[in-house]
């Protein structure tokens, strides 16, 4: 008996791993050959930061030009069922809301405080407004 294995052929059905010989380049091609790109010798350079472009302030009109009516108030307001409270007292309001708010944050606890139903706020022609509901 004989103690010989017999030998595998390699992977890939029997092809070497060798490389071959690189063939020849062609003796004319249709394109030309690439030349290697270069590299800029200097860093290139930034130009100045541009300067912002002017821009003229819009100028204001003088009160006695604009309707006084068509100007939303910018002061608080406060409107129990429908009815707006005179500036003093909407003032007042809004002072106890904010307080009450900034210490227990709680719209029914206030509205109970208060004596009514319920308190929303809410903004009403660019104005503060709490409405309040009996």
């Amino acid at each position: 008996m004989s103690t010989e294995v017999p030998k595998k052929p390699p992977m890939g059905g029997g092809a070497t791993l060798k490389r071959s010989a690189p063939k020849p380049p062609p003796a004319h091609s249709a394109k030309p050959a690439k030349k290697p790109a270069q590299k800029p010798t200097t860093a290139p350079t930034r130009s100045a930061p541009r300067p912002a472009p002017k821009v003229e302030a819009p100028t204001r009109v003088a009160e006695t030009d604009v309707d006084t009516a068509a100007k939303p108030a910018k002061t608080l307001a406060v409107e129990i069922d429908g009815v707006a409270l005179p500036d003093e007292d909407a003032i007042a309001v809004w002072r106890r809301f904010s307080e009450w708010m900034e210490e227990k944050n709680d719209l029914k606890g206030f509205a109970a405080e208060e004596g009514v139903a319920a308190v929303k706020p809410t903004v009403k022609n660019g104005r503060p407004t709490l409405l309040v509901t009996n």
